[in-house]
């Protein structure tokens, strides 16, 4: 809280304590608020073709299942000879706030492998993190804390998220003796932040101080 006055207590010529008014009037300022901010970072909705592959063997498609908009990216996978690897082919790129969290729909194939994506951030430090170890088969909405990557290199190394932050990579592994294929739907990528703002502050009227009985 914000703006709040104090008030002298009266004191008689003698040094005593006066009489004390029934009720004051303090001004205090509004409660400082929030609204979540969200920066989308894909929504798949311009298809599979805005993706490529960077490493092992994926397929890259569009799915007619989706969370939101028009499709969602299918990311196919074999991992016989290592993980499988996509890229955007242009960046996805934040805006410029502190963001709190990454959030993805995500349908698993309910092999067990493991999802993960990695972000880049402005000073070109690297945050990977695990997105669903994909023991399910249905949409679900997960949420990252982007202050616990998995894996952080190179950048300024300071290991703190410096936005404008960029979509970089999505990747599957396998996790153990999984099995080494399979499918998994991505939809709406993005990054949500706390939004915080300090409205004007208003007069309110306090409580009273003293009251007779």
């Amino acid at each position: 809280v914000t703006g709040v006055q104090t008030c002298a207590l009266p004191i008689s010529p003698d040094g005593s304590l006066a009489a004390v008014p029934s009720s004051v009037t303090v001004n205090v300022g509004s409660v400082v608020s929030a609204e979540a901010s969200t920066s989308v970072l894909e929504s798949f909705d311009g298809g599979g073709a805005w993706w490529q592959v960077s490493a092992g063997s994926p397929t890259v498609g569009v799915s007619s299942e989706r969370v939101e908009g028009s499709g969602s990216l299918r990311f196919g996978y074999d991992l016989t000879s290592g993980r499988a690897e996509i890229r955007p082919a242009t960046a996805k790129v934040s805006s410029s706030q502190v963001f709190r969290h990454l959030q993805v729909d995500v349908k698993p194939d309910g092999t067990g492998n493991t999802l993960l994506a990695t972000l880049v951030d402005a000073s070109g430090e690297n945050f990977t993190y695990t997105l669903d170890s994909m023991v399910t088969s249905t949409w679900k909405t997960v949420t990252i804390d982007l202050t616990k990557p998995g894996a952080v290199s190179a950048g300024n190394g300071d290991r703190i998220l410096d936005a404008p932050v960029t979509l970089s990579r999505v990747y599957v592994q396998r996790s153990g003796t999984r099995p080494v294929s399979g499918a998994v739907l991505v939809d709406n990528v993005r990054l949500v932040g706390d939004g915080w703002t300090t409205p004007t502050s208003s007069d309110r009227k306090s409580t009273r101080l003293n009251s007779s009985h």
